[in-house]
């Protein structure tokens, strides 16, 4: 059911981008959705490091920091850690281009 809602939203989204992309910001939108890809990285790092600690094949060492669980902030050594990788990695990827628009 969730696979054919999607896929309907997809085509109904195509559709009107397609036909009123001449006065849609395609630049802004490519920025936003670029963006929200990122944060989506950054949470499904850290649920998918707990999901792996939750089956234990990776070792949990605890952190003092409050858990999040909508957001993918497990209070863990791993999952913070592979978070920030995951920042960094965007972080260099942001830097790369805004410096080749220059």
């Amino acid at each position: 059911m969730g696979v054919w809602v999607a896929f309907i939203t997809v085509i109904v989204l195509a559709f009107f981008v397609l036909r009123f992309s001449t006065r849609l910001p395609i630049p802004k939108l490519f920025k936003i959705s670029s963006m929200v890809m990122g944060i989506l990285a950054v949470v499904l790092a850290g649920k998918g490091i707990h999901s792996f600690q939750e089956l234990g094949m990776v070792p949990i060492h605890g952190l003092p920091i409050m858990r999040w669980e909508i957001a993918g902030i497990f209070p863990t050594t791993e999952t913070c850690g592979a978070q920030l990788v995951v920042i960094f990695i965007l972080i260099l990827i942001w830097k790369t281009t805004s410096a080749k628009k220059k």
